[in-house]
């Protein structure tokens, strides 16, 4: 499993020093360094990021308000000299919290908790003779949820709501992450929606219609959705 990750940091040495830990371990794939955070932006909205190596203290824009400004939020690993915003970095589930100056094998404890929690959340979990369920983890429990049994599943800021027939469960995640370990059934509709292609009734102009709820078809996504319809 890799983890593609960006570096927004506005010290260049800073920057550096994170760029050459992450070439040291093979989970990681650098895709950019930024010391503009309006610039990481810009590629945020181009690219699918897994990871954000995240300065707190930065004179554009803070860190953390940097990541309560993305719509979907790729997990984030804040980096700071400054302890005192230790707090305001778990407050937006970061993975953990890096101090400087930090050694490599602190810097190694971090990615490893980032691995496993991308495994840990909306991973498809196959059991053994048994059909391909996706895994949920909410409500401090784990679901198994069989994909037929989702009618589509909606971004609501940091978490996604997964509506079926009889019940929605409320989950932390995003419609980004989601988007990569679904099975073939689904499709991104929308930037706040995910449908399973297979419980829709009827297409009615930019919506689509399952069971009794209208889901739209964003522009970005509506070449995509035709094909996968065969419209």
């Amino acid at each position: 499993m890799k983890l593609n990750c960006i570096i927004i940091d506005d010290e260049q040495l800073a920057g550096k020093l994170i760029q050459t830990y992450c070439e040291k371990v093979d989970a990681l794939e650098v895709l950019g360094t930024f010391q503009n955070p309006l610039k990481a932006l810009e590629f945020l909205q181009k690219k699918k990021v897994d990871l954000i190596f995240l300065d707190i203290q930065m004179p554009e824009i803070s860190g953390v308000d940097f990541f309560k400004s993305l719509i979907d939020r790729p997990m984030v690993i804040f980096t700071t000299a400054y302890d005192q915003f230790a707090v305001k970095g778990f407050e937006l589930d970061a993975v953990d919290y890096l101090l400087k100056p930090f050694s490599f094998d602190r810097f190694l404890v971090a990615v490893q908790k980032a691995l496993k929690k991308k495994m840990a959340f909306h991973s498809p979990s196959l059991s053994e003779g048994g059909p391909l369920k996706i895994k949920v983890r909410a409500d401090h429990k784990v679901y198994f949820l069989l994909p037929d049994n989702i009618l589509f599943i909606e971004s609501q800021q940091e978490y996604v709501v997964y509506h079926m027939n009889t019940k929605k469960i409320l989950a932390l995640g995003s419609l980004k992450s989601l988007e990569r370990s679904l099975p073939d059934q689904f499709c991104r509709t929308h930037k706040s929606y995910i449908v399973n292609l297979d419980k829709v009734n009827v297409v009615e102009g930019n919506m689509l219609v399952v069971g009794t709820h209208k889901i739209p078809i964003g522009n970005t996504f509506r070449t995509e959705v035709h094909k996968s319809l065969s419209l």
